[in-house]
């Protein structure tokens, strides 16, 4: 069951959702920033694998928010990723 759960998931994120790395230079911000203010509570993943390295992705409506936070703080990534 959970082979089939996690194959839904991830052909729904193909369709639907941003990887990481799409997320993260859409923003233009370093995949570790992105890391960050997924971890400050700042961005929310759709998805998010198991484990402490495990793979997220993004809703693109997400990431258009995530965009004006960064804009209205300037191009200072860290102090919106803390």
């Amino acid at each position: 069951m959970r082979n089939v759960v996690q194959s839904s998931m991830l052909a729904r994120m193909a369709t639907e959702m941003m990887s990481t790395a799409k997320a993260a230079a859409e923003l233009n911000v370093h995949r570790s920033t992105l890391t960050r203010m997924v971890q400050a509570g700042k961005i929310k993943p759709a998805y998010r694998g198991e484990g402490p390295r495990g793979e997220m992705a993004f809703y693109p409506s997400e990431i258009r928010k995530a965009r004006r936070l960064l804009t209205s703080h300037g191009t200072d990534t860290e102090q919106v990723a803390s």
